[in-house]
């Protein structure tokens, strides 16, 4: 379900899980004609064909935790980092098959996207604090909180002007 459901997001790219390594195995098993042995006997030669190697990235040892991979397309054009975690996230929380199973949505991405986050909210303190400072330093030094707050203006203006042209012209605040 979570495969299909993160294939589904046009930012997605590849998805991977142990669903692929069943079906590829269940391709081969029929590729040999092993349709008319039993199921233990399947099971034996599905272990033995097996290396632990193909499921360790999907499964752990101990079977109690799943992983699936799913490849975001950085250039997607509509690509919204903060919106993409949030339909993952919301599509984990609202199956009730899927949500019994305790996941977590993590991965590079996830760090990525709370890393932007961060960054443009400390963008926007980092502004305010610094317009309040030279606001307080213009009036101190025109001894006149009125002129110093309209001494702003041409302190502010350029970064408005920067930050305006970025946005008007996409340029995003990232790193």
């Amino acid at each position: 379900k979570v495969q299909g459901a993160l294939a589904e997001l046009p930012e997605v790219g590849k998805v991977l899980s142990i669903a692929d390594e069943r079906d590829e195995f269940a391709r081969i098993l029929k590729s040999v004609g092993s349709r008319e042995m039993s199921g233990p006997d399947r099971i034996a030669l599905v272990r033995k064909a097996l290396d632990p190697t193909t499921i360790s990235p999907y499964v752990t040892a101990d079977s109690a935790r799943a992983r699936v991979f799913a490849r975001v397309r950085e250039s997607h054009p509509g690509l919204e980092r903060a919106r993409t975690v949030g339909a993952i996230r919301r599509f984990v929380a609202a199956d009730p098959d899927v949500a019994k199973l305790q996941p977590r949505v993590t991965g590079l991405f996830v760090l990525y996207t709370n890393m932007l986050e961060t960054l443009v909210r400390s963008q926007a303190v980092s502004f305010a604090i610094s317009f309040a400072a030279i606001a307080a330093m213009m009036a101190a030094l025109f001894r006149s909180a009125r002129i110093g707050l309209i001494s702003m203006v041409p302190n502010t203006l350029p970064i408005l002007l920067v930050l305006g042209v970025m946005g008007w012209s996409g340029v995003h605040l990232d790193l």
